[in-house]
């Protein structure tokens, strides 16, 4: 099982290093092409609040509020006023955002049919890896306890020392 989350570990680092291309490829950091991928996903109008956004996006409200910043400085995207609530904003996506999120969606389409080919992996086999990795994805995050901590650690030290 070790390996195989390893495994999966690399996989991750694949995916994030051809992601970041694509980013820069379209002028754009990654996580900024994160947040254009986000709005587009909700649909039309392509707008969400930046509390939905970080905690959609896994990061920090300051990251989400840097990354909102240079958006809106490139043009890709504005802020609205909620209609149900003045005192809120929503972040919408502008019109040379959806183009820029839309690129991004081709060249992500086109690594990923890239991958499928030189893999080999059949969409049987596609398909069982995915049943597997939404099995995985649903076990909730726990901690360890510090005794717990102190045992993988103390293990971790001594593999690296024999």
């Amino acid at each position: 099982m070790a390996a195989t989350l390893l495994r999966m570990e690399r996989a991750n680092h694949l995916r994030e290093a051809r992601f970041g291309a694509i980013a820069k490829a379209i002028g754009l950091q990654t996580g900024e092409l994160y947040v254009l991928l986000a709005l587009r996903r909700s649909g039309t109008p392509y707008e969400l609040r930046p509390t939905d956004l970080f905690r959609a996006l896994l990061v920090t409200s300051g990251a989400m509020t840097k990354r909102v910043a240079r958006l809106q400085e490139g043009g890709f995207i504005r802020r609205v006023s909620a209609d149900d609530d003045g005192r809120s904003e929503l972040v919408r996506l502008t019109a040379k955002g959806v183009v820029t999120a839309d690129r991004g969606i081709e060249q992500i389409a086109r690594v990923v049919q890239r991958v499928k080919v030189e893999s080999s992996l059949t969409d049987h086999e596609i398909a069982a890896l995915d049943r597997s990795l939404r099995k995985l994805l649903g076990v909730k995050m726990f901690k360890l306890s510090k005794a717990s901590t102190r045992d993988v650690m103390k293990r971790s030290t001594h593999r690296r020392t024999t």
